[in-house]
């Protein structure tokens, strides 16, 4: 009997021993799955991180996307703008290139008028001194009776877009005419 308690302790103790290994390792692989899961969910946080931050860049380059393709539009529009402008500035040019000929034959009929009426001033101004020398209020009723220069003076241009030009034509007229014209020196 004893030896049957013998070999029941044995056996306890056998069993008790067994239950200890098993026991560590349920205890090792309860820390190994453990250290699985923290190490997995850990990598999980660093793929949800990481994803995170892909969407970020994703949409940070979709709005670049965007803003590039709204950059494109305003620069199209900006070149159809410049190039509307081009097409006024032309035909801008091409106007006043036509005025400033008009201008030209303008100018140039006035001083083709100007030196007609200068020849004509010098020849009755040596007429008048080849003939005689009139008296002042002789001449005065002369002046007041013809008034040539006076009336190309007082002369209407009309709508014509060189009205600086005849005022300069004008100014010119009579300062050359006060350097001839006893009346006129006086005024």
């Amino acid at each position: 009997m004893q030896k049957e308690t013998l070999d029941d302790c044995h056996q306890c103790s056998e069993y008790k021993r067994k239950q200890e290994d098993l026991q560590n390792q349920l205890d090792n692989v309860n820390l190994e799955l453990k250290q699985c899961t923290e190490q997995s969910e850990r990598k999980r946080l660093k793929n949800q991180n990481l994803t995170n931050v892909y969407q970020m860049e994703l949409n940070e380059a979709k709005a670049e996307i965007d803003k590039g393709k709204i950059e494109k539009d305003r620069l199209e529009n900006e070149i159809q703008t410049l190039k509307q402008k081009e097409q006024e500035n032309k035909r801008l040019l091409e106007k006043y290139t036509l005025e400033l000929e008009d201008l030209k034959t303008e100018i140039k009929c006035f001083e083709d008028e100007r030196n007609s009426y200068e020849t004509r001033l010098e020849l009755k101004y040596k007429n008048i001194q080849s003939i005689q020398k009139p008296s002042f209020k002789m001449f005065l009723s002369k002046r007041q009776k013809h008034q040539p220069v006076v009336n190309i003076w007082n002369r209407k241009v009309g709508s014509t877009p060189c009205v600086k030009n005849w005022k300069t034509l004008k100014d010119k007229i009579k300062n050359w005419s006060m350097s001839y014209d006893p009346v006129l020196r006086t005024k």
